[in-house]
C-alpha cells in the first residue's frame, strides 16, 4: 500500500492545494504555525429551532489538516460546524478553502432565513 492511499495529515498550500504529510510530528509543527480559521460567524439566536438554545448561533469554517477517512479523494481536510449552545445544527467537510468558505456562506444564509 502507498504512502498516498493511507494519508490522514495535510499541508495547505498558499496556492488552495493540500499536500500529504506523512510525519504526525512535523505536520504538529506546522499546524502550531498556521492559523486554521477560514470564517466565524456569529448570528443571533436560534429559538424558534432549539429550546436550549444559547444567546447566539456560531458558524465555524477552520482548516482541520486531518480527515476521518483518511482513503476520501479528494482530501476532505477543512471542517464548517454550526452551533447552537451545545447543539451542533449541522457539520460538513470541503476540500479546498475555496469550497469551505462557500458551504460557510450557504449555511449563514441558509441559517438565517431561518431566523
Amino acid at each position: 500500500m502507498s504512502h498516498d492511499t493511507i494519508t490522514r495529515y495535510w499541508f495547505e498550500n498558499d496556492d488552495d492545494t493540500l499536500s500529504p504529510c506523512y510525519d504526525v510530528v512535523e505536520w504538529a509543527q506546522w499546524l502550531s504555525r498556521h492559523d486554521p480559521v477560514v470564517a466565524i460567524t456569529r448570528l443571533g439566536p436560534m429559538e424558534s429551532l432549539l429550546p436550549d438554545a444559547s444567546d447566539h448561533t456560531l458558524v465555524s469554517t477552520i482548516f482541520v489538516g486531518t480527515q476521518p477517512d483518511p482513503l476520501a479523494r479528494p482530501a476532505k481536510a477543512y471542517e464548517t460546524v454550526a452551533f447552537s449552545g451545545h447543539t451542533v445544527l449541522s457539520r460538513k467537510l470541503s476540500s479546498s478553502r475555496d469550497e469551505a468558505t462557500q458551504t460557510h456562506q450557504d449555511l449563514v444564509t441558509r441559517l438565517s432565513s431561518l431566523q
